[in-house]
């Protein structure tokens, strides 16, 4: 038993995920800048994604709190700012629950051209917010040094939960893979 609970109170996987944190916040920072000049057309209230109102109280996204074209660019902006910081690897815990909401928001009004990446990608967002995923790669690395027990237990409960989602898409991938073929 103390084997195990050594194992798991010493943090695993830093290097992981933080190319984790360093991926993510690339591949967001894209998918917001390619669609910059398109950004009206596909998510504000104005464009083809025009939703019906029921839907639009329904669904959590900070772009449906109001139709005002400036607090759509307020928001967008904002998001590209916290993707940014969460990118470089500030402030690790805070920018990633920023990122994840200003994510999952603009993933919530995406709902016809988005795939199954974006929701896997939400899925794991939620983990890293608890992961210690600015150890490397980040501002924050030389503040990282020291963590208490339970937060490096619960980082490599995180990143375990992390690579079993990914195992489950995979295996429900090749599964269904074989049986339609």
């Amino acid at each position: 038993m103390d084997v195990l609970l050594n194992f798991f109170v010493k943090d695993r996987f830093l290097i992981g995920a933080s190319l984790l944190r360093l991926g993510f916040g690339l591949l967001i920072l894209y998918f917001y800048l390619m669609h910059y000049s398109q950004r009206y057309f596909l998510w504000s209230n104005v464009g083809y994604n025009i939703i019906d109102n029921n839907f639009k109280r329904s669904a959590l996204s900070l772009y449906n709190i109001s139709d005002d074209l400036l607090f759509f660019d307020i928001i967008f902006h904002a998001g590209i700012i916290v993707a940014f910081i969460f990118t470089i690897g500030y402030r690790g815990r805070l920018f990633s629950i920023l990122n994840f909401i200003f994510y999952f928001s603009l993933y919530k009004r995406t709902m016809y051209i988005g795939d199954g990446g974006d929701n896997l990608m939400c899925v794991v967002l939620v983990y890293l917010i608890f992961a210690n995923c600015t150890a490397y790669f980040s501002v924050d690395a030389a503040r990282n040094k020291t963590q208490k027990p339970f937060l490096s237990i619960l980082h490599n409960f995180c990143i375990f939960c992390c690579i079993i989602q990914l195992c489950i898409v995979y295996f429900a991938s090749g599964f269904y893979q074989t049986l339609m073929s």
